[in-house]
């Protein structure tokens, strides 16, 4: 039997944190990585939306899908860790 290799199964197996929205920046897939770094529960942020969930984040995640404009290598400075995006 084959096994199909899905995007999810692929981001879960990165070291990496990966959170990924819908064009309109709802959550639809969120890593173990991210949820422990972030110390959120996948059961709670499918569906929600990013700035709702992470406001700095969002924000940038919200400019990108508006505006088809990459924000790469943006870092977000938090109280507990640093992002990149």
């Amino acid at each position: 039997m084959q096994q199909i290799t899905t995007y999810e199964h692929i981001v879960n197996s990165t070291s990496n944190g990966v959170i990924a929205t819908d064009a309109v920046g709802t959550i639809v897939l969120i890593n173990p990585r991210a949820a422990k770094i972030l110390d959120l529960r996948k059961k709670n942020v499918i569906g929600a939306r990013m700035v709702d969930v992470l406001p700095l984040t969002g924000q940038l995640v919200m400019k990108c899908l508006e505006k088809g404009k990459p924000q790469l290598g943006r870092h977000i400075h938090g109280k507990r860790f640093n992002l990149v995006v």
